[in-house]
């Protein structure tokens, strides 16, 4: 089969197309024939080869050649004791955590960590929401965030996370406050954000005492410069598991204002939260934002897109 590999660290031309051998389901497996994929974070952490991703992708060259989490196709074989699927199910999922493998004409993932595809959404859209949805889901619940009346900031708010965060803690009933560009006002807006800061105009650091979280989706601050945005008790949590991140978390127990930060690998039970947002997706409560879709052999165009910072939603790859 034909496969978007990588065989050394660098930037996005190390990406390339391969014949690579298709795998085959082993017991609780489904094997799928793949039409959608998006671009994730770590993605471009693993490839690049930053430090931080090393002990996952490999200390001198990649473990795993094969990129992506987010798996939406056609289920293609079903491996031994799979009786919930059949071939031919349009089924979305995600790849055993830090292994990639999307980047693939043929992926094979735990039938557990998968749900069927409702008619309305298509593949592309369904790859989108898999790992940002999911790692919003799970951000924001561990940090209380999806509660009625709580006022939650969300830092990166036009991003691929962020939209989602948005839009699942409007639907829980949080009082959402969006930080993105000027361009993405009018977006973020149509996503259910309460009110907008346009940090182009406005330091969002600037508001003192007014929110119960704050949800750094693109790891832009700290916790030191939104500490004094927070109310008492409140928290700051970030996504990316930085060395002051963490110096912060340690701290939390010594602050007299019970603010306190937070950051983790996000994680949960995956079928579960994808039966969620699937459902939330098919009564069209949670829609997937699209900057483009590009064919796999452009995976290193994606990536150079990614990497300018500055993306509305997704980056999808199609077979």
């Amino acid at each position: 089969m034909k496969a978007v590999v990588y065989e050394k660290f660098g930037p996005p031309n190390v990406l390339h197309m391969a014949e690579v051998p298709q795998p085959e389901p082993a017991a609780g497996e489904v094997k799928i024939r793949m039409h959608a994929t998006s671009v994730n974070p770590t993605d471009v952490m693993f490839r690049s080869g930053a430090l931080k991703g090393r002990p996952f992708a490999g200390w001198w060259r990649p473990k795993h050649t094969i990129l992506g989490s987010d798996v939406a196709g056609e289920v293609d074989e079903v491996g031994p004791g799979v009786d919930e699927f059949s071939p031919g199910d349009r089924i979305v999922g995600i790849m055993p955590d830090m292994e990639g493998g999307a980047y693939a004409e043929f992926a094979c993932i735990e039938a557990s960590s998968a749900v069927r595809i409702p008619d309305n959404i298509t593949y592309a859209e369904a790859a989108a929401f898999a790992f940002a949805g999911l790692s919003s889901l799970f951000f924001l619940s561990r940090i209380r965030a999806l509660e009625p009346g709580k006022q939650v900031l969300i830092v990166g708010a036009s991003g691929g996370l962020g939209t989602f965060a948005v839009q699942l803690a409007h639907n829980a009933g949080a009082v959402v406050t969006a930080v993105c560009s000027e361009e993405n006002v009018a977006l973020v807006k149509s996503l259910g954000a309460d009110d907008v800061i346009d940090y182009t105009h406005e330091d969002p650091t600037k508001r003192r005492d007014a929110y119960d979280v704050v949800f750094d989706a693109v790891a832009a601050g700290s916790f030191g410069r939104y500490r004094r945005t927070l109310r008492r008790g409140g928290i700051y949590s970030t996504t990316v598991m930085k060395p002051r991140a963490l110096m912060a978390m340690a701290l939390n127990p010594f602050r007299p204002s019970r603010r306190r930060a937070h950051t983790m690998i996000a994680s949960g039970d995956a079928h579960q939260a994808l039966s969620h947002l699937r459902d939330l997706c098919e009564r069209g409560e949670l829609h997937s934002i699209i900057e483009v879709e590009l064919p796999f052999q452009l995976a290193a165009m994606g990536h150079r897109r990614y990497e300018t910072g500055h993306t509305t939603g997704k980056i999808v790859l199609t077979a």
